[in-house]
């Protein structure tokens, strides 16, 4: 297919503007919509170097991808072959790929981070909930608009669940990103794209990839048989909690993964709201409390010292609950039958546990009774 033929040519209404990506599935182009005067990038794949059954599921997914409305997916406009051109038209993006911003910024602050790895996972879910698997999950696939949303934007690999993959048997995606299972030539599942979502996180928190060879088979043994290293011993910025989190996205055996993206971004929101993650019960790490700040077993519900539960944000409901009282002192919350307030550490009267203690454990008023 000779691109420099296909600029200014008009397909499926759109004219051909200039060529603005190529890849081994074909060749994006900047283009307009003439009857709607708007900019849209369409995608052009020269069937006659395709085999039928490729053509066939070019065309299954790229409608199914066209039923799916959501913010964090690039939008599908339209879908067809013309003149032994397969063409897809789609939302045409201003902004920068994630791989662009990575490579100038390394590792980036946490709330952007929250921000890009957010917006792709909501936009996975939702093509999991349609029934695909995207398998190519990377940063050159994922643009950052120029409003700062996060979409989901290159579509080479993706497979209707459960339909035949003319893949099979092979090894498909980038090698950084590679689950493990495919490496095996074992079917992928959402929880292989969770896992080229771990590699992204790792990456961004970290600014350096969990894994870095030189060829495939060399990321092949990486993935099969190493364990990242822990992101806090990389970047200590990064905190247990949401290490624990990314370490889960990259466990090797996949049923040690978020078995959803759900499941991944309950723990994750939970991350960037303070609250201990599920994660880090299954590291066996310990967890700090996040309202007294003492460390208590990974597995543990409540604090053993103040008898919050751990699970939460760290901006805890300070109303008091029914054994709790305000401190005559300071007027701090404490145990009702407390004997010293834990805020300001006055005595309190232990006879009417009311009080604040003047002498002998005793208030002035049990004092002038005995």
């Amino acid at each position: 297919m000779d691109s420099g033929k296909l600029v200014g040519k008009t397909i499926a209404g759109c004219r051909l503007l200039s060529s603005v990506a190529r890849g081994s599935m074909g060749e994006v182009f900047k283009g307009v919509h003439e009857a709607l005067q708007r900019p849209v990038a369409v995608k052009v794949v020269d069937v006659d170097a395709q085999a039928k059954d490729t053509l066939d599921k070019l065309l299954l997914e790229a409608r199914a991808l066209a039923k799916i409305e959501h913010p964090n997916i690039v939008h599908v406009y339209d879908v067809g072959v013309r003149d032994g051109l397969f063409y897809i038209v789609m939302q045409y993006l201003e902004g920068r790929t994630v791989r662009a911003v990575f490579d100038e910024m390394g590792a980036m602050p946490s709330e952007e981070v929250y921000a890009i790895i957010g917006d792709v996972a909501r936009g996975l879910g939702a093509m999991h909930q349609a029934g695909l698997l995207h398998r190519d999950l990377k940063h050159e696939n994922v643009m950052v608009t120029s409003g700062g949303k996060a979409k989901i934007m290159d579509f080479g690999l993706v497979r209707v669940a459960g339909a035949k993959d003319e893949y099979q048997g092979f090894v498909v995606g980038t090698p950084p990103y590679i689950p493990p299972e495919v490496w095996l030539n074992r079917p992928a599942d959402a929880r292989s794209d969770l896992y080229s979502l771990g590699v992204m996180l790792y990456s961004l928190l970290t600014g350096v990839y969990p894994f870095r060879a030189k060829t495939p088979e060399e990321y092949a043994q990486l993935h099969l048989k190493t364990t990242p290293k822990n992101p806090v011993q990389v970047r200590s910025e990064v905190g247990d909690e949401l290490a624990s989190v990314t370490l889960k996205l990259l466990a090797r055996n996949r049923a040690d993964r978020y078995p959803t993206v759900e499941d991944f971004l309950r723990d994750f929101e939970g991350c960037r709201r303070g609250a201990a993650p599920e994660a880090l019960k299954s590291t066996g790490r310990r967890v700090k409390c996040g309202f007294c700040d003492s460390i208590n077993p990974a597995k543990a519900t409540k604090c053993s010292v103040c008898g919050e539960g751990l699970n939460v944000p760290k901006q805890i409901d300070l109303s008091a609950r029914g054994s709790e009282v305000a401190c005559p002192a300071c007027g701090g919350m404490r145990e009702r039958r407390a004997r010293a307030c834990p805020s300001c550490g006055r005595g309190i009267c232990s006879n009417c546990l009311r009080s604040v203690v003047q002498r002998d454990g005793l208030c002035a008023a049990c004092l002038a009774i005995e």
